[in-house]
């Protein structure tokens, strides 16, 4: 086989390797775009998250508890849907307080008794 051959070859599969390494950047970044930015704490008794949704309508919010993962979907005032799944174990399943102000979703989970 002739060595142009060869080396197209070799070239073509470098190539085909890097749009996949861009595909799946790509499909990162399009999910950071549609997650909003989140912080955690937790205390003795409850779990904290705290979310920045900016330009939140309060109407839109959906938040749901299922197999140990709290999901929140929500858009804002400019139809900018948003949607978060977080990891929550060791929780009451039905205890679930949530306090919106400003663009923040406080979502406190109280925590299993021992």
């Amino acid at each position: 086989m002739p060595a142009f051959r060869d080396l197209y070859d070799l070239v073509k599969k470098m190539m085909e390797e890097e749009e996949k390494e861009f595909k799946k950047m790509e499909e990162e970044i399009k999910k950071e775009f549609n997650e909003p930015l989140y912080t955690y704490y937790e205390t003795d008794k409850e779990i904290y998250y705290i979310v920045d949704v900016p330009h939140l309508e309060s109407q839109t919010l959906y938040i749901k508890m299922e197999n140990n993962k709290l999901e929140l979907s929500c858009k804002d005032k400019y139809g900018k849907c948003y949607h978060l799944e977080l990891p929550v174990n060791n929780v009451e399943k039905y205890d679930v307080d949530v306090v919106r102000n400003k663009g923040f979703i406080k979502i406190i989970l109280k925590k299993k008794s021992a």
